[in-house]
């Protein structure tokens, strides 16, 4: 006759697996429930690496912070442009002029006071209570702020003139500049010219000849015209306006 059957030897792996977490340690019942949580707490899919997640971590504190910055930003604008002339205008002791002594093209003339004296941004129409230019000369008057009133010409400053700025508190004489001649003729650098008396010069604006006079200087040289050769200076010569093509 057979023995009776060893049932220890022939258990299932599910009585083995029951057995051997029956006689589990309490440190190792924990380690395996801590596991457990953590597996339902962690999301599903590849998690990334540790310096990845550092990295996004530090990438979102920044996008956080710019977002920051932009609502700050929205809230300081929020009140209206300002431009940036408002917020730099020149400080000074006392009423300035500017500029302070040459005028060309249509540069226009400001006049600064160390107080507010007009009433703000906008045409001046009472100007000639505040500064005047004399001779007068096309223009508008405009007040940039309570301290500051600007002149702009409607046509460019006459060429080798002077005006006088008034304003309360100060005075100013300016002159006005000349370009260069547009055109000479003989050309500038010629050579092999026959004998000539008359030199024409070219300018883009009319000029007063009395003043153009006193601006030119003529001086003759021998080729090659050196500086450092002898030269003779033309004292003596007319200078006339020929008809505007």
């Amino acid at each position: 006759m057979s023995g009776p059957l060893r049932s220890t030897a022939l258990s299932s792996p599910a009585s083995s697996s029951a057995a051997g977490s029956s006689s589990s340690s309490p440190t190792t019942s924990a380690l395996i429930s801590s596991a457990k949580e953590e597996s339902m707490r962690a999301p599903h899919g590849p998690q990334p690496e540790p310096a990845a997640r550092s990295l996004w971590s530090k990438a979102g504190r920044a996008l956080a912070g710019l977002a920051l910055a932009l609502g700050v930003i929205g809230v300081a604008t929020a009140g209206g442009y300002v431009a940036a002339d408002r917020t730099a205008q020149p400080l000074v002791a006392q009423t300035t002029v500017l500029p302070e002594q040459f005028l060309r093209g249509f540069d226009p003339i400001t006049v600064v006071w160390a107080a507010d004296t007009g009433p703000g941004p906008g045409p001046a129409d009472d100007a000639s209570a505040f500064a005047v230019v004399k001779p007068a000369w096309p223009g508008a008057w405009t007040w940039a702020d309570k301290r500051t009133l600007q002149f702009r010409p409607a046509e460019p400053w006459p060429a080798l003139a002077r005006f006088a700025v008034e304003a309360t508190g100060t005075s100013r004489v300016l002159s006005t500049m000349m370009t260069a001649p547009q055109a000479m003729q003989p050309a500038d650098g010629s050579t092999g010219l026959p004998p000539f008396r008359t030199l024409t010069l070219t300018f883009t604006q009319p000029l007063d000849v009395v003043a153009l006079k006193r601006m030119l200087r003529l001086e003759v040289r021998d080729l090659p015209g050196l500086s450092d050769q002898p030269r003779q200076q033309i004292e003596d010569f007319a200078l006339a306006l020929l008809p505007r093509a």
